[in-house]
């Protein structure tokens, strides 16, 4: 489901697997999952995921792409945070 609120796009996941588009800047789990990020091209987009399950959510950057450094990041109940595209082929 997704809903226009105030400008902003936000998805709800119930669980399982979403590809972020270009165009969330808010991302919300309801139920364990994976969070695929698009390529990282340098271009600043941030974006929030939030993990409103009782079980963990995977954030798994694009193929050999980093997020701080790492390949995935874990998001453990009721954790949130805000990502962004600082770099070719880097998030944080």
């Amino acid at each position: 489901m997704t809903k226009q609120l105030q400008h902003a796009w936000i998805k709800v996941q119930a669980g399982g697997t979403y590809s972020i588009l270009t165009s969330d800047e808010l991302v919300i789990f309801t139920a364990a999952g994976t969070a695929n990020l698009p390529a990282a091209v340098a271009s600043g987009h941030t974006l929030r995921i939030c993990n409103q399950s009782t079980e963990s959510v995977t954030i798994d950057a694009d193929g050999s792409e980093t997020i701080n450094g790492e390949l995935t990041q874990t998001l453990y109940p009721g954790e949130n945070v805000i990502i962004t595209d600082y770099a070719t082929g880097k998030w944080c």
